[in-house]
């Protein structure tokens, strides 16, 4: 097989613009942390309807992280992620619950964030419910700025959290 660089667009990968969308979950996986000493839940997201229908956002969750705040934030987190799918108690993380979460809706607030490593991101600040009736999947604030993100990875790309970072 051969293959021509010259025959292929780049990729452009803007950002989504801070507000509150409206996503189905498409994907769920329990990781690994980069460093191997904790595990983490990565969920992808679709958004559903308005003018970025069908983009695609990331979020991991520190489930097991020898950083105990990390793994206070990240568990925190994950049980707001499923309270807002109505999901409470003790259960096991892994394929039965990603089945059950697969096609699901969910509102999120996201916002743009900068890393330390410079680069700007879509973070989602919240979840919450979807509010019956409403095909919302608009954007609550115009941009200011046109930012220019690195591609965006694939779900099985998406990058582990580090074990010593605490997320803020």
């Amino acid at each position: 097989m051969r293959f021509d660089t010259n025959e292929v667009d780049d990729l452009d990968f803007e950002l989504l613009p801070a507000g509150t969308y409206r996503f189905a979950v498409i994907d769920g996986d329990v990781k690994k942390t980069k460093a191997g000493t904790g595990q983490y839940v990565a969920i992808a997201l679709q958004v559903l309807g308005g003018p970025h229908n069908d983009r695609r956002l990331f979020d991991n969750f520190n489930i097991e992280n020898p950083n105990p705040q990390a793994q206070n934030i990240g568990r925190a987190q994950f049980k707001r992620f499923l309270a807002a799918f109505g999901i409470a108690g003790s259960l096991d993380v892994g394929p039965a619950l990603f089945g059950r979460l697969n096609g699901k809706t969910v509102e999120a607030d996201v916002i743009q964030q900068t890393g330390k490593d410079g680069v700007t991101r879509n973070k989602v600040k919240t979840y919450h419910v979807p509010q019956q009736g409403q095909a919302k999947a608009t954007q609550q604030a115009k941009p200011t700025t046109q930012t220019r993100a690195r591609p965006a990875p694939v779900a099985d790309e998406a990058p582990p959290p580090d074990d010593i970072d605490v997320p803020f």
